[in-house]
Formats: C-alpha cells, structure tokens, sequence
C-alpha cells in the first residue's frame, strides 16, 4: 500500500533512486513540486531585488517594474502549471532551474560581497 513509499527505510539508495525512475507513478509529482520550487526562486529573488531598489535614495522605477513583470509571469506559469502534464513540467524545469541557479548565484556572490 502507501505505506511503502520509501517511508520504511529512508537510508536505502536503492530504494530512492527507484522513487524518481521514469517508469515511477510518483515520479511527476515530485517533478511538479521541482518546477514550483524553481519558479518560487525566481519569484523569491525578484522580491529581492525589488526591495533593494526601493532602498535606493533614488529607485530606478524601471527596475521595480521589471521584477514586478517577471514575478507576474512566474504566477501565471505556477498556476497554469498541471500537476500530471509531464511535458509542461520538465520543459518549464529545462527552461527556469538554469536561470534559478544562476540568479542563486550571482545573490550568493552580492551576498559575500556585502
């Protein structure tokens, strides 16, 4: 039943890399919560940034406006999103989580900088 969904031993590899085998029934629901996550970064950032702007003694509208349009967009994606439309969730994963990363990192980098 349920109850074997590697819940019984979670320090079994084996039994995690069965988890995400494409032949796996879980395996698009766990991809769907990958690209949620992923456009959640992106959104996350975008505050971010909106919120340094703001800080400025002069904030660049332009900028504000920016993130406001791409945190729109992310909404829209998140809830157009179908939790069993296999294709539209690893495209949308192929497109965003390189974008995700890379914004992660240059936030991490302006963070050692800080």
């Amino acid at each position: 039943g349920m109850g074997t969904f590697a819940c019984e031993s979670p320090g079994n590899s084996e039994q995690e890399a069965v988890m995400i085998s494409k032949d796996n029934p879980w395996r698009v629901g766990i991809r769907y919560e990958v690209a949620l996550e992923t456009l959640d970064a992106i959104t996350a950032h975008y505050a971010g940034v909106k919120g340094l702007e703001r800080e400025k003694p002069n904030p660049d509208e332009a900028v504000i406006e920016d993130a406001r349009r791409i945190q729109d967009e992310m909404f829209t994606l998140r809830h157009s999103l179908k939790h069993d439309d296999e294709e539209a969730i690893e495209a949308l994963i192929k497109k965003y989580a390189p974008i995700a990363r890379e914004l992660w990192d240059s936030w991490e980098q302006k963070g050692d900088q800080l």
